[in-house]
């Protein structure tokens, strides 16, 4: 879902602009040689603006026994998932000289992200062995966007940060215990991750002091959720962790204050 819907975000938002900004010039006259007309700069922008979108999950899960070494048994998959993502925006913006456009954005989103796998033994019979949960309650960020207006249109690059409250969930719902994982047992772990993320997106207008943006970005997280549980049988050590990064594509809807 997440692939198909990039491609029409994008054509729509060329299909829906149309002014927004007056049309200004400057003319620059020096003595003996030719008139320079470039646009001015334009004053500052605050603006508040609704996003909804899409997020989509790039992670992977491990589970070692970190015990022998090399270990005798590990288990490695890669996680992946949409999930609904919206809230609000607050920045402000400003066309600079040349038609050069600079912004600064900041978000508070909540997100809906609970991707789940069973994991299995990679043993003959390949039963069940425990499940993995991995879930987003929220997103928050600010990044700089940088650009040039094309007759209203605003292509831009975005850099900046996010963070979220990631959490992995292990459970067991067995009758023995496995990698770690007591029977009947479910257990959450959670971390506030914070990563770079980048980007870039099209700013249009809609109509006088309505805007909206459309944007993909991509965030790393530099860090893993990381558990380890001890078996109460075999006392092997089983490390636990969870890498998430995130794709997102959002529109917001932007009000511009004059």
């Amino acid at each position: 879902m997440f692939k198909k819907i990039v491609p029409w975000i994008l054509l729509g938002t060329l299909g829906t602009a149309y002014a927004a900004y007056p049309e200004e010039t400057e003319v620059i006259s020096v003595p003996g040689e030719t008139e320079i007309i470039r646009a001015p700069q334009r004053n500052a922008q605050f603006y508040v603006g609704a996003a909804v979108g899409v997020g989509s999950l790039n992670g992977h899960y491990s589970g070692k026994n970190i015990t022998m070494n090399p270990p005798p048994d590990e288990h490695n998959a890669n996680t992946g998932g949409d999930s609904f993502v919206g809230g609000l925006v607050l920045g402000v913006q400003k066309i600079m000289y040349d038609d050069l456009y600079v912004a600064l954005q900041v978000n508070g989103l909540y997100d809906g992200l609970n991707h789940r796998m069973t994991m299995v033994n990679t043993g003959v019979f390949g039963e069940r062995n425990h499940i993995v949960k991995t879930t987003n309650s929220y997103l928050y960020g600010a990044d700089i966007r940088i650009g040039k207006s094309y007759d209203k249109i605003v292509p831009y690059i975005l850099g900046g940060v996010e963070a979220g409250k990631w959490k992995m969930t292990l459970e067991n719902d067995s009758l023995a215990a496995h990698r770690g994982i007591l029977p009947q047992t479910k257990k959450d772990y959670s971390k506030n991750l914070v990563g770079p993320k980048a980007g870039f997106g099209l700013l249009v207008p809609v109509i006088k002091n309505v805007s909206l943006n459309l944007e993909y970005s991509y965030t790393f997280y530099n860090e893993k959720i990381t558990k380890t549980l001890v078996d109460p049988i075999t006392r092997f050590a089983w490390r636990h962790s969870d890498k998430v990064d995130q794709n997102m594509v959002l529109a917001n809807l932007n009000y511009n204050f004059d």
